[in-house]
């Protein structure tokens, strides 16, 4: 700033520095407006790019609820008679399966997680050992 003020060709008046003062809180503030915006606008622009490639399974749930769709209770109100074919059928069962593995799988993810830290902390402490302590199994005989 200082830089500014002492060269020559810079010679700003007041009207001029409250204006760029301004503009500068301006854009600061269109600045904050866009990254609030952002990720919306990406989410919406996603999901209408992708949507025509997700296939439409009728009757299933989207996954989030905590037990799997074949174990919630329907309401009478929900019941709509669907006569699907073998193939649908199938699929849908394996939509299912599919789900409860992964929720499965997802449940494990801390532990493998703990499990890794643990690994990677006595990986570090054996580095850091100033010793090289070989066993004796696997050091090599000497032919002379």
């Amino acid at each position: 700033m200082e830089s500014m003020a002492l060269d020559p060709e810079l010679d700003l008046d007041e009207g001029d520095l409250d204006k760029l003062e301004l503009d500068v809180r301006q854009m600061a503030q269109k600045i904050s407006e866009y990254r609030q915006t952002l990720p919306d606008n990406l989410r919406n622009t996603l999901d209408s790019v992708l949507s025509p490639y997700i296939p439409v399974f009728p009757n299933f749930d989207s996954g989030s609820d905590p037990l799997p769709p074949s174990r919630l209770p329907i309401p009478e109100t929900q019941v709509v008679p669907v006569v699907l074919g073998a193939q649908e059928q199938e699929s849908g069962e394996k939509m299912i399966q599919f789900k409860e593995r992964m929720s499965r799988n997802a449940v494990n993810i801390p532990k493998v997680v703990k499990r890794m830290r643990e690994c990677i902390e006595s990986i570090d402490k054996l580095d850091s050992l100033e010793v090289v302590t070989i066993h004796p199994a696997f050091r090599r005989r000497r032919i002379n």
